[in-house]
């Protein structure tokens, strides 16, 4: 994911390269910086969805221990 992003990145610098060597390194920071805030969002995704199921199996749990005398 991160070499993909980087990889958008340098693409993106050479089609937007005007001679200025401060461009082209702010295209490659701004491809890593996509690329890292892109793994955080799925990893953040990741952890709600798995923090979801495990409250939702609890609840389900819960339940069985309320229905039992």
């Amino acid at each position: 994911m991160i070499l993909v992003a980087s990889g958008l990145g340098l693409f993106g610098s050479i089609f937007y390269f005007d001679g200025s060597p401060p461009s082209h390194w702010r295209m490659i920071v701004y491809g890593v910086l996509f690329a890292m805030a892109l793994v955080a969002s799925c990893i953040i995704f990741y952890a709600n969805l798995k923090y979801l199921v495990r409250r939702m199996s609890a609840r389900s749990a819960s339940r069985v221990d309320d229905n039992a005398p």
